[in-house]
């Protein structure tokens, strides 16, 4: 096995590369929607409707319970709990706190409201863990670039 691995356009000892792609996505955080705009023209928003379509989320009185993980700032929950009724519950999951904050920001300021939740423990790769869930409890899960 090798001792490195691909980053960008470049080699990189395999023990940097968790450290580099952390660096990158606390200096984008605030940026990450508008980047993901330019980049495909805005053609996201259109995967992303597409992706709640499938999803589902019910407007009835039964509990949905969606767990989105790699959900950077939330944007999927939020739009899963605006699709659905008051019964929507949304997790997001996501290894880097600055995406989560701003998640959370967007959560104070009248957006839908999202509950994000990451522990407080590492695991063996040193990332956070989703915590609180009970084997089946949720109806769905999105992970997505």
């Amino acid at each position: 096995m090798s001792d490195t691995t691909h980053f960008g356009f470049r080699n990189v000892p395999l023990a940097d590369k968790q450290r580099r792609v952390d660096e990158v996505f606390h200096k984008v955080a605030r940026r990450y929607d508008l980047m993901n705009d330019l980049m495909s023209g805005g053609l996201h928003r259109a995967w992303k409707d597409a992706l709640i379509t499938a999803l589902g989320p019910t407007k009835s009185a039964r509990t949905y319970e969606l767990l989105d993980v790699a959900g950077g700032t939330g944007d999927i929950a939020f739009r899963a709990v605006a699709a659905g009724g008051p019964n929507v519950r949304a997790i997001v999951a996501d290894i880097n706190g600055d995406m989560l904050a701003v998640g959370r920001e967007s959560a104070n300021h009248g957006q839908p409201l999202c509950l994000s939740r990451s522990a407080e423990r590492k695991n063996d790769h040193g990332h956070q863990d989703c915590c609180g869930l009970n084997d089946g409890s949720c109806r769905q899960a999105s992970a997505r670039f």
